[in-house]
């Protein structure tokens, strides 16, 4: 499962994807889940917007969810979630999720990851 991008529905015209990454055996909290629409720069590149992310850094000390659809200080916030937990809330509130940033944010790049070709 990991690296792999599933297509989850369209909000506001744009087509909403996750990709998941299960957590290794030996670290239950390893993982995260990407929600993102794809876009295209002004030379024609894929982009890659992020609408929310839930994963664990050390760094950070724990798992946390970036709700780029929020305005700091709500932007981030620490959760006690495994890997299934987060992918039952996360299907349960993409819709609501994606449409919150398209809303507030359009096409804007909060946080943009250039696709790899």
């Amino acid at each position: 499962m990991a690296g792999n991008s599933f297509e989850l529905g369209e909000v506001l015209d744009k087509k909403i994807f996750w990709r998941p990454r299960k957590p290794p055996e030996d670290n239950p909290d390893d993982y995260s889940i990407n929600i993102f629409f794809r876009s295209y720069d002004r030379n024609g590149d894929e982009e890659k917007i992020n609408v929310a992310r839930v994963d664990y850094k050390e760094e950070h000390n724990g798992i946390h969810f970036d709700k780029f659809y929020e305005r700091p200080p709500t932007r981030v916030e620490y959760i006690e979630w495994d890997f299934w937990e987060t992918w039952n809330k996360l299907e349960e509130s993409w819709e609501d999720i994606a449409e919150k940033y398209l809303e507030r944010h359009g096409e804007e790049q909060v946080e943009i990851e250039k696709v790899r070709k």
